[in-house]
Formats: structure tokens, C-alpha cells, sequence
């Protein structure tokens, strides 16, 4: 199983522009006031702190298989600048006291943090993310007190045991962001996604071939058919229909597996050739899924943003690359037909439309959201394919 990204670029310039201006709005309160600070006979107190003129100049996501259940992913967060501000009273030596507001400035930060993705087994997909680590860098560049009238030797005392508990503060808010997008949103979303899948996996997959007959028998009999609709018993070869059905699936097998040229110089069986010629599209695809408006496939809200992911086009690419083509062998029951055949590979290209906008939940920690900035609109592209596909099935047949 291999998941690619087609076309991938490096970073420009103002790729987060658009993100950006929704960040640049947002005030992030921090949810408990910091302790009291104390340091050389200086007391100070900070409350109602909240953040904000939030920027980021680089994002990115990067994975290594650790088992066959498991995957890590490695999130990459740079150039995250911010600014803080807060409410302060102190109290010093010889009854001194004050209070004023505290402005600190942060710029050039980043974040690293590692989660694990796992599965349950190696044939299933993953349900479940656990964050691993989380290592910010927090550079504290400035500092600047006011309306408080603090003099020189409180600034002195403080400013130092400041620096440390903003950046103490903003490592744990930047954490806690980080773990619950991770824990939180991917693992809602592998959930939808393995719903998803459900559908198409099959719980007897390593039945053995006389059950699976005998379960083919047992379908044939059940059939509810309507008197006008006779089942085609593709054993009985003596009748003229099923001479006539036995010579027309021969002939047409015959061709499909004919071997022809390809302009590069190579072999390869002519129904990759017919397949081309009368049912992919120009760029050797099939498309599955093309909505008129998009399907959305998956919704979220969390306290920073709410997210929605649209399906534009789903398209099956590799049809023509088959290396095995038997879809009539012999028949199993009287009425069912098996099918083998094989594949370079297949894969599905999806395209789909990421929109990111502000949170508006009650309880999110964003409290100015309100300027209208446009919401981030991405296109994306995933390419997921498996190579050397064997497949086999099973048809049943009527005529009506």
C-alpha cells in the first residue's frame, strides 16, 4: 500500500497568507491565571492573560512506518510569532506596591511533536493516534511594562522570572493545541475514514474454497426470481444456450488476452489497449465519484477552528495495467462463474477541497473572531495505490 501526494512543491512565500489573516484576529485567552512570581523581594501577580497577533511562515507533516500496525507522524510548526498581554500588581520591599499591564513579545518560535498512528491489525485500518512528544522553542524577544509606573529595580528583579513563566505558558498552550488536534480531529477522522472502508471489507476474506461453493450454492437457491427471469446453468454446455454462451465467453477471453505492441516497444495484453480505446478518460482514469457540488465527507469544530472537507472527484487509475486476465473460469455452482485477474497496480487519485475557518463555539478559546476575514480555502490531491493486485470473484447470471 503506498500514499503519495502528486506534484508536490516547496514552500512560497505567502502560502500562509490566507491562514494568517484569520490568526492576526484571533485573541487566545489563557485558560488558568500564571502562579504568583517572586525573586529578590519583589511579589508580582499576573491575570487576564491572553494572546494574540498570531502568525506562522511554515508548516509541515512527515511519517515513518515503525511496525506493520503502526506509523509515526512527526508535525513541524516555524516561524510562530505572538504576542501576549496581561494585567499585573506587585508588591515589594518597604510596602512598595503597583499595578499596570505587561506587553511580551515572541517571534521565531516552532514546534515539534510525534504521534503514533496504529491499528489494531496489519490488515485494518488505523483507529487510533497517540501523541508521543511535544518540544516547542519559545524566544521571549521584548518586554515592556506600562501604566504602572514600576521603577527600575522591580523591573530588574521580575523581568527575568517573566521571561520564563510566558514561555512555560506558551510551551503548555502550544502542547495542548497540538495534542488536540492530534488525539482529537485525526482520530475523529480516521474513525469517519474507517467507516468508510468498512463497506468495501469483506469479515470472511480467508474462507475456504469449499465453504465459499457451498455459500454460492446456497445463494443460487434462495433467488427470488420472477417467472419471466431463467437463471443461465452454465454447466449444462449440451443445451444451445449454454453452447452459444460457452463459445461467446471463449472468443471474447481469447481476444482480451491477446498479446499486442505498445508504442514504447513493450508487450501487454490487448484488454489494457480496449479498456483505454472505449472506457477510460484521455488521461487513463475511470472516475468514480465526480459530484456536481462536492460531497462533504467530513465536518469539524473545535475550540480554534472549524474545518470542512469536500469531495471534488474520485478517480481509479491502473485499470490498464492488468497482467492477468481469466473473468470466465469454470464454473463453481451451476449458474456462477469465477474471476481472476491481476493488476501492475491500482490506485485511487481523490481531489478535494479543504476550508478552514475561525471557531464560533462558545467555548473556544479564540474571543475576537469577528472581523470577517476570508476563511482558507485549500486544493489537495492524494494518490493511494496498491501494487501487484491479485483479485478474485464470483457472477452469477440471468436472463430475463
Amino acid at each position: 500500500l503506498s500514499v503519495s501526494f502528486p506534484n508536490r512543491r516547496e514552500l512560497q512565500q505567502d502560502d500562509f497568507a490566507e491562514l494568517n489573516a484569520i490568526l492576526q484576529n484571533v485573541v487566545i485567552e489563557i485558560p488558568e491565571d500564571p502562579p504568583t512570581l517572586t525573586s529578590g523581594g519583589v511579589t508580582m501577580d499576573l491575570y487576564n492573560v491572553v494572546c494574540q497577533d498570531l502568525k506562522l511562515s511554515g508548516a509541515s507533516l512527515s511519517s515513518r512506518r515503525i511496525t506493520s500496525r503502526d506509523v509515526e507522524l512527526q508535525v513541524t510548526l516555524s516561524g510562530l510569532d505572538f504576542t501576549c498581554q496581561s494585567r499585573y500588581r506587585y508588591t515589594g520591599a518597604l510596602g512598595v506596591t503597583g499595578r499596570g499591564d505587561v506587553i511580551v513579545y515572541s517571534r521565531g518560535n516552532q514546534a515539534v511533536a510525534t504521534a503514533t498512528v496504529s491499528s489494531t491489525s496489519a490488515t485494518l485500518p488505523p483507529t487510533n493516534v497517540v501523541m508521543n512528544s511535544c518540544n516547542p522553542t519559545i524566544q521571549i524577544v521584548d518586554i515592556d511594562f506600562a501604566n504602572g509606573g514600576i521603577i527600575s529595580w522591580v523591573l530588574d528583579a521580575v523581568e527575568g522570572l517573566l521571561r520564563d513563566t510566558m514561555e512555560r505558558l506558551a510551551q503548555q498552550l502550544i502542547c495542548s493545541e497540538l495534542q488536540k488536534a492530534l488525539q482529537g480531529q485525526t482520530k475523529e477522522f480516521l474513525s469517519y475514514a474507517k467507516k468508510m472502508l468498512d463497506r468495501y471489507s469483506s469479515a470472511d476474506a480467508t474462507v475456504s474454497k469449499d465453504a465459499l461453493l457451498a455459500r454460492e450454492q446456497k445463494v443460487e437457491q434462495s433467488i427470488p426470481l420472477d417467472s419471466d427471469v431463467q437463471l443461465l446453468n452454465l454447466q449444462e454446455q449440451d443445451t444451445n444456450t449454454g453452447k452459444w454462451i460457452h463459445q461467446a465467453l471463449n472468443k471474447g477471453v481469447e481476444y482480451l488476452n491477446a498479446m499486442v505492441d505498445t508504442p514504447s516497444g513493450s508487450r501487454e495484453l490487448q484488454v489494457n489497449r480496449w479498456l483505454r480505446d472505449y472506457v477510460l478518460d484521455t488521461d487513463g482514469a475511470l472516475v468514480l465519484e465526480q459530484p456536481d457540488n462536492g460531497m462533504v465527507v467530513y465536518e469539524g469544530h473545535d475550540v480554534v477552528t472549524q474545518t470542512t472537507i469536500v469531495l471534488d472527484r474520485v478517480k481509479l487509475v491502473g485499470l490498464d495495467t492488468f497482467t492477468q486476465f481469466d473473468p470466465f473460469e469454470m464454473p463453481s455452482g451451476n449458474y456462477t462463474l469465477h474471476t481472476n485477474m491481476a493488476w501492475e497496480y491500482l490506485a485511487l487519485e481523490i481531489d478535494a477541497t479543504v476550508t478552514i475557518r475561525p471557531s464560533t463555539l462558545d467555548s473556544s478559546i479564540i474571543v475576537d473572531s469577528s472581523s470577517g476575514s476570508s476563511p482558507v480555502v485549500e486544493q489537495v490531491s492524494a494518490f493511494v495505490g496498491i501494487r501487484d493486485l491479485v483479485a478474485s470473484s464470483a457472477l452469477l447470471t440471468a436472463i430475463d
